[in-house]
């Protein structure tokens, strides 16, 4: 860390020569002061002295007849003695509180002398008063602290007005998380902190089964069993015949159910043995102001926001995933404005030939009722999810919503998803 001019001498009046002096500084800033001490002679001195006068008035606490008062209490009176009191080097040729020679006994006698009885008295009541102090000192700083955050969100959100003029509100539930925060389907990341999202190109399909074992039971799955991505998985999806290594599907329009955001759906589909593959989504903080990937709950540890896994897939021919974003937008949406970037990269499984596939989507303003079926049945499927998942995202999605926009979706082993969804109205009363 490159060291702040400003603190090249530190003040002799900062409160942090107290903190340190009486070791209440928190570990995480001692460290770095500790440094700033050692190029500071005059820094240093005042802690030596602090210390000095912390163990005088303790002393003088002790010694003086009646109750010893406890470390707590003689803390906060040596630091209302130091911040608010007189200077002890110009007290009674500094010997406030010094035992003389002569052992304990001796101490305790001479103490008792007008001078020094004045400011052992003083002591006393400064340890009342420090006690007050100290904590109105605590809250002042984390008040400032406060502020000083307040300030720093403020200022994001007037550098953010300036691309969201004439966005649609966001819904009352979302809340941005830091860009260090492992990804879960329940949270929105910040473009501006975190642009790249990563997941995993294979997943199972265990949740399938077991949600439709509990509606068969007439109960509904527990929480922990409903795997969003999973139910989505479950189903086959349409591909186009290009692509050499993998087939892509990139689509995004209204998400049913929440009004003024979009949904994106990634689809990927390997043709060959296509080994060591990572695919990274990067969107762009012009067009999207924040961003969550649905449904990868059982694989929230492989699902990261900084960019590919560390570790790539080998994925078999015909194996294929779908992913589903919900994307706050930055602003009104613009045809053909970039919203995102995908990338793939992965090695032919015989010789190990690097390959890269890249693609952009761009918004299109597709109403939700004018996307592909295979869009609105993933969108449903999803928002079923939700629904058995109590998900605080779920917005207005209910479960005659979920069969109406699946209704229409080819039939097949999807007529077997309106027949979970029709039971699971029986059991939740829908």
């Amino acid at each position: 860390m490159s060291e702040d001019p400003l603190m090249k001498n530190i003040d002799l009046h900062d409160p942090r020569l107290t903190d340190y002096a009486l070791d209440e500084m928190e570990p995480a800033l001692k460290a770095e002061f500790e440094r700033l001490l050692r190029d500071d002679p005059g820094a240093q001195k005042a802690v030596e002295e602090i210390r000095a006068a912390a163990r005088d008035l303790q002393a003088a606490l002790e010694a003086e007849p009646g109750p010893a008062l406890a470390e707590e209490t003689a803390r906060p009176a040596a630091r209302a003695a130091i911040v608010a009191g007189p200077d002890p080097s110009k007290l009674d040729g500094g010997k406030i509180g010094r035992r003389p020679a002569g052992g304990r006994g001796a101490g305790r006698a001479q103490l008792i002398t007008f001078p020094q009885f004045y400011f052992v008295a003083a002591g006393l009541a400064a340890a009342c008063f420090a006690v007050v102090f100290v904590a109105w000192e605590r809250g002042e700083r984390a008040e400032e602290a406060r502020g000083k955050l307040a300030v720093r969100h403020e200022a994001r959100e007037r550098e953010e007005s300036t691309l969201m003029r004439g966005a649609p509100p966001a819904p009352t539930g979302i809340a941005l998380v830091p860009a260090d925060y492992g990804s879960q389907d329940e949270q929105f990341f910040a473009t501006a902190e975190a642009a790249r999202s990563t997941f995993p190109l294979k997943v199972g399909t265990a949740s399938f089964e077991e949600v439709r074992e509990s509606l068969r039971q007439g109960r509904k799955p527990g929480r922990a069993q409903v795997h969003v991505a999973e139910l989505v998985n479950a189903f086959a999806y349409a591909w186009p015949a290009t692509g050499e290594g993998f087939a892509t599907v990139l689509e995004e329009a209204e998400a049913p159910w929440a009004a003024g955001h979009r949904l994106v759906r990634v689809g990927l589909k390997a043709r060959a043995a296509a080994h060591d593959a990572r695919v990274v989504v990067e969107f762009d903080p012009a067009a999207v102001r924040a961003w969550r990937l649905i449904g990868f709950e059982r694989d929230a540890g492989m699902v990261g926001i900084r960019g590919a896994r560390e570790s790539g897939e080998s994925l078999a021919a015909g194996q294929a995933i779908t992913a589903l974003y919900e994307i706050v937008p930055a602003g009104p949406v613009k045809p053909a404005q970039r919203m995102l970037r995908l990338t793939l990269n992965y090695r032919d499984a015989d010789g190990g030939a690097k390959h890269t596939l890249d693609e952009t989507l761009r918004s299109s303003g597709t109403r939700f009722a004018d996307a592909s079926e295979d869009f609105k049945f993933a969108a449903a499927v999803s928002a079923f999810g939700l629904i058995l998942r109590d998900s605080p995202h779920r917005g207005s999605a209910t479960l005659g919503g979920v069969l109406a926009w699946a209704g229409r979706a080819p039939r097949g082993e999807r007529d077997e998803f309106a027949a979970m969804v029709r039971e699971a109205q029986g059991v939740m009363g829908e």
